[in-house]
């Protein structure tokens, strides 16, 4: 779907400064995201760069590890496990 920038800018004159500015907008409905509006022009950056630059993503080897033992698998079917769980 396109809608035209007036249309957009009659509604949001200040934050569509912000996106021409590289910012993003978060558009929200009962506390949640629905929608994003960002810069069509990535400031020279790939799309995961800017990701990464604005946090949407993480660089997954700067993640630490996650605490505590590794959970020991079993063998057998996902239906035996499941039985041998409920004691059957």
């Amino acid at each position: 779907m396109e809608i035209d920038v007036q249309v957009v800018e009659e509604a949001l004159s200040g934050p569509m400064a912000e996106v021409r500015d590289g910012h993003t907008i978060e558009i929200k409905e009962n506390g949640k995201i629905i929608a994003r509006i960002v810069p069509a022009d990535l400031q020279g950056k790939s799309q995961v760069e800017w990701m990464l630059s604005v946090g949407l993503i993480q660089d997954g080897k700067k993640m630490r590890e996650v605490p505590g033992d590794p959970i020991p698998l079993r063998e057998g079917t996902v239906s035996e496990l499941v039985l041998q769980e409920r004691g059957r």
